[in-house]
């Protein structure tokens, strides 16, 4: 939080005495005296006028407001910053999203499956006030978003952003994704680390596949949870192969996590 304050506050009892010049300056007509000098006629001074003979009335202005200035810049105004010491209690989150080609598939309409994982996942964001939230995206390759962070705001703006265009390469690495996620984990000490695999579940690209990069995660006991985005009926594309999903044993594959109830605990 910031606000407005002096370092040195103490020099401004500085000014009290300048006030009070102020004072005799102005209504006691310190400012107004000046010396006499008889002479025999004033045609012996021929007035000229500079700029010292304008500026003379104003002396006493200058003086003071060069004091005043003075006065501020030795209490050394500036901004306060003040921080808060949080101690983060939460857990470590990887978000991994994918981006692929399925992901268009309109059977929210008239939303595809990607605008609704993104709402999805922001919404997954915003309540885990707590927790460091890293994200990556995949299609046929996976990529680094962010690293984790405790700045949520920065985390949805990303997400916000996010469009198929976010990728090179078509396809699915799910494998890859998975490893990638894990791999950001591999030095946090948080007290729980876990992978959020947010996807339509078509597993077609990427040099490892999801059964040993889960399987990695669970002996660096990190667990991975995912999340199936689509309705069943007919779309334009394929929905979730739960088979792909569940291929790995039940203590890498924590659960298929329904997206209209994403509640991790």
């Amino acid at each position: 939080m910031e606000q407005f304050g002096f370092k040195y506050p103490l020099f401004l009892l500085l000014l009290v005495p300048l006030s009070v010049y102020l004072y005799f300056y102005i209504f006691r007509g310190a400012g107004k005296r000046s010396s006499a000098i008889a002479v025999s006629s004033s045609d012996l001074f021929k007035k000229r006028e500079s700029l010292k003979t304008k500026t003379y009335p104003y002396i006493g202005y200058l003086r003071f407001i060069s004091i005043f200035m003075l006065i501020l810049a030795l209490a050394g105004p500036g901004k306060k910053i003040s921080y808060t010491s949080i101690k983060n209690q939460g857990i470590d989150i990887v978000v991994a999203l994918d981006l692929s080609g399925s992901m268009r598939g309109e059977d929210f309409q008239p939303d595809n499956r990607l605008t609704v994982a993104k709402k999805v996942v922001s919404d997954f964001v915003s309540k885990r006030q707590n927790d460091r939230i890293g994200l990556v995206v995949f299609a046929g390759d996976a990529y680094l978003q962010s690293p984790l962070t405790s700045d949520h705001e920065i985390i949805k703006e990303i997400i916000t952003e996010l469009d198929f265009d976010s990728v090179n390469e078509d396809g699915t690495a799910i494998g890859d994704a998975i490893a990638l996620s894990a791999s950001r984990m591999m030095e946090s000490k948080a007290k729980g680390k876990m992978i959020l695999l947010i996807t339509d579940g078509m597993n077609n690209r990427g040099e490892i596949d999801p059964e040993t990069a889960a399987k990695t995660c669970a002996g660096l006991n990190i667990k991975v949870y995912t999340v199936g985005i689509g309705m069943d009926g007919n779309v334009p594309y394929p929905f979730i192969s739960v088979p792909i999903l569940q291929a790995c044993s039940a203590q890498v594959w924590n659960r298929l996590i329904n997206w209209r109830s994403l509640k991790l605990t």
